[in-house]
């Protein structure tokens, strides 16, 4: 089995349906152990849209992360995703971020992701789940990457329980 952290992401309405029914697709895929909470998050990378809602599962499945990303992005297009502006608005966007110690690096997928710990979207959530990482072969804590994040936009705790 494969534990992995995974970030979610919405800024089109009904937001927290999306993540909701997200959640719900990856379930069939393994099992949901933990949910942080529901974060809103101005956007990043394209500022000119809606407000982002964010959350980070912690999560165990037989697949492989190659495998789970083709899963995942299945999941986003049955959920309606369609490719627009690079960082544009999207009605669900899973990343992988962390996969138990391994490094994955293929042209298609990063593991752990190049860019979790430049976005307090992302670490603020996974605080909530997880302290210790192991990043390179060596004990990485969230609250260091929160402390030295050059990401310093407001993230706001919005929802506890989903």
């Amino acid at each position: 089995m494969y534990k992995y952290h995974l970030s979610l992401g919405s800024n089109i309405e009904p937001c927290l349906d999306h993540l909701q029914q997200a959640a719900e697709r990856l379930e069939i895929l393994g099992k949901i152990e933990a949910k942080s909470s529901i974060f809103r998050t101005a956007p990043w990378g394209f500022t000119g849209q809606p407000d982002f809602f964010n959350a980070v599962i912690r999560f165990t499945t037989a697949l492989p992360p190659e495998q789970l990303l083709k899963q995942i992005k299945a999941i986003e297009q049955d959920l309606g995703r369609r490719k627009t502006v690079r960082w544009g608005p999207r009605i669900i966007d899973i990343d992988i971020i962390w996969c138990d110690s391994l490094g994955v690096n293929t042209g298609d997928l990063s593991v752990p992701h190049p860019h979790f710990h430049e976005r307090r979207f992302v670490l603020e959530p996974l605080r909530e789940l997880t302290e210790d990482l192991y990043l390179a072969g060596k004990l990485t804590r969230v609250s260091d990457l929160l402390m030295h994040c050059p990401d310093q936009s407001e993230v706001q705790k919005i929802e506890t329980v989903w």
